[in-house]
């Protein structure tokens, strides 16, 4: 193969290498500006991508998230329980034991476990107040005291008496399968700190609005939280079953914020002290 400087004078030559140098910076400058190009195409490509499929996600949360919302939206907390036609026998009961009965029939209905399944326990606590509110036609203090006794987790209560056993006392003229439907439908999730754990605040609401009672009541916080804390101690000793609960003390203490407030804020629902939705 002939050599192509052959014949060429050593300028020549120099010129020529000098020249193929240059080509091939050239050439590898142009090579490297292509690498570059495809590198900064693709990875505008991957960059639009990971954009689209962020914003693809963001909007599938955000239906999930607001479905619900929705859907709650829909629902109507005060609806009323179909009754017989024909006479009832709580019809003939007094007034305060037939209003919470009306609470309970409530509570067991399928649309208010609607209410909690789809717009959350803080919302169906919310529902059980403003539901008795409208039986006891807008009286906060009677409201308070149906929403004690339909809110109520225990059938019976077995008290220890000295000497003589125990001694078990009613607590609902519910049938046990009836009980166990209402016991079922009661918000689990009522405390603050109950969310992200297993614990259930069922026996909670009793606590809530018994003490919302007794601070409307008496207009003082001290005297029902003397109260509550003699309930609390009194319990632990004559109650079977019972203990001194610091959760207790503080579903009290919760229900005398809500029972105080009430006295001077008659909008104010149960989620505005227990979740503190007012301080937002």
């Amino acid at each position: 193969m002939t050599d192509i400087t052959t014949g060429l004078s050593r300028i020549d030559v120099m010129r020529y290498e000098k020249h193929t140098d240059e080509q091939r910076r050239s050439h590898a400058l142009r090579l490297l500006y292509r690498a570059v190009s495809r590198i900064a195409a693709a990875g505008s490509v991957v960059f639009v991508l990971c954009a689209c499929t962020t914003d693809i996600v963001r909007a599938q949360v955000q239906r999930q998230e607001s479905a619900p919302t929705r859907a709650c939206d829909t629902l109507e907390y005060n609806f009323t329980v179909d009754e017989p036609a024909f006479i009832s026998p709580s019809d003939f009961l007094p007034s305060f034991l037939r209003d919470q009965i009306l609470l309970k029939q409530y509570i067991r209905d399928p649309r208010f476990m609607a209410i909690r399944r789809l717009c959350t326990d803080t919302a169906a606590v919310d529902a059980i107040y403003l539901r008795a509110l409208d039986i006891a036609d807008n009286d906060r203090r009677y409201a308070l005291f149906i929403a004690l006794w339909a809110t109520m987790d225990h059938f019976r209560l077995g008290l220890k008496i000295p000497l003589l056993g125990v001694l078990w006392l009613p607590l609902t003229t519910e049938t046990d399968s009836v009980f166990g439907v209402r016991r079922a439908h009661l918000p689990r999730k009522v405390l603050p700190d109950s969310i992200g754990r297993t614990m259930s605040d069922k026996d909670k609401l009793q606590h809530f609005f018994g003490s919302a009672y007794l601070a409307y009541l008496t207009n003082s916080r001290s005297l029902a939280n003397l109260f509550g804390n003699s309930i609390e101690v009194g319990e632990e000793a004559f109650v079977v079953g019972g203990m001194n609960d610091d959760r207790d003390r503080f579903a009290n203490r919760l229900g005398q914020e809500f029972g105080l407030r009430l006295l001077d804020e008659e909008e104010i629902v149960p989620s505005d002290v227990l979740w503190k939705k007012g301080a937002r």
